[in-house]
């Protein structure tokens, strides 16, 4: 007796033998209880979620010789020439071997013809996003309003390739993916009825390598059980699948935790010795990494899964900060895998790095402070950190070149804070950097010079050549961003005079030219640019920016 491969032995064939489609379920039957035939079907989803099998599904509930029924009786001549693929009036069109226009006008040539041995003659249309523009304008009119005798079935991986004027004229079912529990749950019933003993971890691992298709599942285990003595183990299907076991990545993170580089290359020469793919051991440990997270996020008010428990006793060695830093840097990893010179390489440096950077502890004084340090900006080079802002990283050894580290973050305010003692020199040019404004009023400061600021009184020089500049609501905005800025109330004065010193636009100005100079200078004294001057008798041409900046 010829093989049946198992996704084709056990289609379902009855709409109550659909897994995870609920709320289709629900409106199919309904409809078809009613004898509310809709012309023209559009089920969409992620292949192996069950589109082509409900559309043959809907032709045999409009088919069957007792009736239009949403339970077909799978018995009579008509049910059982479409479980076999025979049914004169059930036409499969596989779009995409078929996109060419006169493709479409051929099938449409049919169309008005009644049935040949059915109630309806059903167009079952797979991957319909395959079909040119050329074939979905053919299609339209059909589309809209076929004959009373013809329904089109219309399924597609790929929605959004659809035109708008297909998808207003389709009832639109969108398949849910399945969840690993359920293909799970499914898997074990199909094992049970084929009279296979099995493991139910081993079933997991075949429900997370089929990414929510139940066909790729039932595709995945065929093999494993021509591979298989007795029964499906855990350790038969992770090595089928290539998945290293999860005592590997839970070592590795033990040493990633411990910072002990030693251990953790240690495992990794361990698992490539045996076989286990790099790139997998990186997955296995950004597992870990997440079910340590739900751990700690759940923090004991939901009861733990099985694999849950097995990462438990490492979540009392760590934070969720550093669980989540850990995570990203795998993540970065992974992306970067393709560019590392070995896969063992780009392994290594990916847990390298986890070990070499922690997130900085935050101490109980940070989480309990409601005032930024007051600090005077009294030069341009200061920098002043906003709660918005992330914690700092550091290595080991801790070393930052040039500035001193910050023991605690800032808790609020939310913007930087520069508070002004009555003697402290403003550096106005620094501080209309600073400001956040845009448009005129930002024009208007950049062209402004500190006449003086004295307790909380604050005096600006507009230079009298652009005094046009000047509006109240503009000194208006001015103020409250330097309020913003200085951490409390001003008052502010604008006049208009002559300038003796440089406003910030002059400064601005002044430092793009000396840059431009030296860039040229530096061009017109290069060896080579002297040489091809001489050679070919070149001149530099100075190109003007098309902007500001």
């Amino acid at each position: 007796m010829t093989h049946q491969a198992l996704a084709r032995k056990w289609r379902p064939r009855q709409f109550s033998e659909l897994v995870g489609q609920p709320t289709l379920i629900k409106a199919l039957t309904q409809a078809l209880s009613k004898q509310q035939i809709h012309h023209a079907y559009l089920f969409t989803g992620t292949r192996g979620v069950g589109k082509t099998t409900v559309g043959r599904l809907l032709a045999m509930a409009l088919n069957c010789e007792q009736g239009i029924t949403p339970t077909p009786c799978g018995q009579c001549a008509a049910c059982q020439s479409i479980i076999q693929g025979s049914f004169a009036d059930l036409i499969e069109v596989d779009a995409a071997s078929k996109t060419k226009v006169e493709d479409t006008r051929d099938l449409l040539a049919q169309v008005p013809y009644l049935p040949t041995v059915g109630r309806y003659k059903i167009y079952l249309i797979d991957e319909i996003h395959m079909f040119s523009n050329h074939s979905f304008n053919a299609l339209l009119k059909t589309l809209e309003e076929p004959p009373s005798h013809v329904v089109f079935i219309l399924a597609t991986t790929d929605p959004e390739k659809l035109p708008k004027t297909i998808l207003s004229r389709c009832l639109h079912f969108p398949l849910q993916t399945i969840s690993e529990s359920l293909i799970s749950q499914q898997l074990g019933h199909i094992l049970q009825q084929e009279k296979i003993q099995f493991e139910a971890a081993a079933l997991t691992l075949v429900a997370k390598a089929a990414n929510g298709s139940l066909r790729d599942a039932l595709s995945l285990l065929e093999p494993m059980l021509s591979c298989s003595e007795s029964s499906l183990t855990q350790d038969l299907v992770a090595a089928h699948l290539g998945w290293c076991p999860e005592q590997y990545a839970f070592d590795l993170i033990t040493a990633m935790l411990k910072e002990d580089a030693v251990s953790a290359l240690t495992v990794v020469e361990e698992a490539l010795r045996q076989g286990f793919d790099a790139a997998t051991v990186l997955a296995q440990v950004l597992q870990g990494l997440h079910q340590m997270s739900l751990v700690l996020a759940l923090n004991g008010k939901i009861s733990l899964t099985a694999e849950q428990e097995f990462w438990q006793p490492l979540v009392a060695q760590t934070t969720q900060s550093a669980v989540q830093l850990y995570y990203q840097l795998g993540l970065m990893a992974r992306r970067d895998f393709a560019y590392a010179v070995t896969p063992k390489q780009g392994l290594e440096m990916a847990l390298l790095r986890m070990i070499a950077f922690q997130p900085q502890a935050w101490t109980e004084q940070s989480a309990t402070t409601t005032q930024m340090p007051e600090r005077a900006l009294q030069t341009a080079g200061h920098a002043v950190r906003s709660e918005g802002s992330p914690p700092d990283f550091k290595s080991k050894p801790s070393v930052t070149p040039g500035r001193t580290p910050v023991s605690t973050p800032p808790a609020v305010p939310c913007v930087p804070v520069l508070t002004m003692s009555p003697t402290a020199a403003l550096d106005w040019p620094a501080t209309v950097a600073r400001l956040s404004l845009g448009g005129m009023a930002k024009l208007l400061v950049e062209n402004c010079v500190l006449q003086s600021f004295q307790g909380n009184a604050l005096c600006l020089c507009l230079d009298e050549s652009k005094q046009v500049f000047y509006q109240k609501d503009r000194e208006q905005a001015i103020l409250e961003a330097l309020e913003k800025l200085l951490g409390k109330k001003i008052t502010l004065k604008i006049q208009v005079g002559t300038v003796t010193t440089p406003t910030p636009t002059v400064l601005q100005q002044q430092a793009k030219e000396s840059k431009q100079k030296a860039a040229t200078e530096s061009v017109e004294a290069d060896p080579t640019v002297q040489a091809m001057l001489d050679s070919l008798s070149a001149q530099v041409v100075k190109i003007e920016p098309l902007s500001n900046q």
